[in-house]
């Protein structure tokens, strides 16, 4: 699926977490705040490398404060800019993992900010 950029994103996180499947993480909280962005996602840190940051809750087999991580995931967020178009990959809890067509560079970027496009017919869908 093609997406056009309706605003502005950057990320805001120099250290993305990266994690492969098996991966044992200390498992924090849920999001419980107001920001829809943050749905069904929780806080992690890993316990190999000590970075943290937000996880697709479902993702993550938990037991107790710990949890394995059930596939690879990487929490890079794409740096894009208004009227880029790109190519969304995966979607999941209000963000979608996209790939930049102009330079092949791959991160998630909120739905949010995404216009679906049909590029033969050049539309908004």
């Amino acid at each position: 699926m093609k997406y056009r950029i309706t605003q502005h994103h950057s990320s805001e996180c120099p250290h993305p977490l990266i994690l492969k499947q098996g991966t044992i993480v200390k498992a924090g909280d849920l999001y419980n705040g107001e920001n829809e962005e943050r749905v069904n996602w929780r806080f992690c840190t890993s316990i190999e490398s000590n970075l943290s940051g937000w996880v697709p809750d479902q993702i993550i087999a938990i037991t107790d404060q710990h949890g394995m991580i059930l596939q690879d995931y990487d929490a890079t967020e794409l740096d894009c800019y208004k009227e880029s178009i790109i190519e969304g990959i995966q979607e999941i809890n209000g963000w979608v993992w996209c790939r930049d067509l102009t330079n092949n560079k791959k991160g998630w970027v909120p739905k949010n900010k995404l216009e679906k496009i049909d590029l033969k017919r050049l539309e908004i869908i």
